[in-house]
């Protein structure tokens, strides 16, 4: 939980969004960081000027046991990260289990978040809490998405893959047998 981790545009984006969810809309934070303290009070801000409506829970840092139960009994993941992220896990982790996602297109996100097919990208150039909240609103309840297990994420394609890969690698170059 660093400034470059999106936080604050989330919170303001979810206090956009939940009025037009017609729900209660809990958010759940899993990891820890640098400005969590922050992130805490401005969440309690968030949740006490929307009572009844939005709750926030901060979980910490979870083993993979707990971070995929956490996902499973989630509508949706939101990536708010502003900075160029490099490709990461978090997503299609979370396609692995049908759970579509939302994040500002930067750095390597869309590469696993294809914008209709598994969730929502949000402009990123800048990134806005008004933007995060049209991907929010537009996601929430709606599992029509892609699963990445049938997809290009999947474990038995990816194997496929590296095997090709390998077979190349350890190939004799046909250069070298025609000498």
């Amino acid at each position: 939980m660093t400034r470059l981790k999106g936080g604050p545009i989330m919170f303001d984006a979810v206090a956009a969004a939940a009025p037009l969810l017609n729900r209660p809309f809990q958010l759940v934070l899993v990891g820890d960081g640098p400005e969590r303290a922050a992130w805490e009070r401005i969440a309690n801000r968030v949740a006490a000027s929307n009572p009844g409506n939005i709750s926030i829970e901060f979980r910490g840092t979870l083993d993979h046991v707990m971070l995929g139960r956490t996902m499973r009994n989630s509508d949706l993941l939101i990536v708010p990260s502003t900075w160029p992220e490099p490709f990461g896990l978090v997503g299609p982790e979370a396609g692995l289990r049908g759970l579509p996602a939302v994040a500002f297109s930067v750095g390597g996100i869309p590469e696993w978040l294809t914008d209709g097919i598994n969730g929502r990208l949000a402009p990123g150039d800048p990134p806005s809490a008004d933007g995060l909240a049209r991907a929010i609103v537009q996601c929430v309840g709606r599992r029509a998405c892609e699963s990445f297990s049938s997809g290009r994420f999947a474990l038995d394609r990816h194997v496929s893959e590296l095997l090709r890969i390998f077979e190349r690698a350890i190939e004799p170059d046909a250069a070298a047998r025609s000498c």
